[in-house]
């Protein structure tokens, strides 16, 4: 396994890295010190760092600064869940092994210009990366392309998956999409808005949000958006 499907471990992983061992995982390299992990894994271009919660937390801004092209995904073992930006939790190894493995089949790279796409989006929006709600709205984004049934039903179906994701109730889920919404429609210029969202004069529900900007990526990316993908 080498270049983008190969993984860094960092921080305190326990048994994790024996079993990915066994899994027949290859590692690109392996560090307790958090930002030296990046560092491996930028050098080796891998496709993902694997943490443990602790680790994968001071690793998000880093990983939030990166161009999203060159962003590894970020892999996090946090046993008691936790809020973690761009981060697929797992709460036990098994289920951290079974996350590499998706990577190790490719998956998780195969959506680099979704990724990069989305980023470019929601900027225009003024809903850059750096803030919260631009993890949600990303991360539900990415949910509808990796599952395609879910861009037509209700944004409620999205919440269970998205509480998972950052380990956070789904009424938390469904405030912050709101708050998206909300941040969109008092910051983003009324020439953008309009080409948007031509048909909305009031600010649109989330479920309505959610679904404008996935026809948009669709029309751009046609039916290359449709990838399976850790999100």
């Amino acid at each position: 396994m080498t270049g983008r499907a190969s993984v860094v471990l960092a921080g305190n992983l326990g048994s994790l890295p024996e079993r990915l061992k066994m899994a027949g995982v290859e590692t690109a390299g392996e560090s307790a010190d958090p930002e030296r992990a990046l560092a491996l894994a930028l050098s080796a271009d891998a496709g993902a760092v694997v943490a443990s919660g602790e680790a994968a937390l001071s690793l998000t801004g880093a990983l939030e600064a990166l161009d999203p092209s060159e962003r590894p995904a970020l892999i996090a073992l946090a046993s008691g869940g936790a809020d973690l930006p761009n981060a697929t939790v797992c709460r036990d190894p098994d289920e951290a092994v079974a996350a590499v493995q998706r990577l190790y089949g490719g998956q998780a790279r195969q959506n680099t210009q979704l990724r990069r796409r989305i980023s470019e989006l929601l900027a225009g929006l003024s809903l850059p990366a750096g803030r919260s709600e631009h993890r949600y709205v990303a991360a539900a984004l990415l949910m509808m392309a990796s599952e395609p049934e879910l861009s037509g039903l209700e944004p409620e179906a999205l919440y269970p998956g998205l509480s998972r994701r950052f380990g956070v109730s789904e009424e938390r889920v469904s405030e912050s999409l709101d708050h998206a919404v909300r941040t969109v429609w008092r910051h983003c210029d009324s020439v953008t808005l309009s080409r948007m969202f031509p048909d909305k004069a009031s600010r649109p529900t989330a479920e309505e949000f959610l679904k404008t900007l996935f026809g948009s990526l669709y029309a751009t990316l046609g039916k290359s958006l449709w990838s399976p993908q850790i999100y």
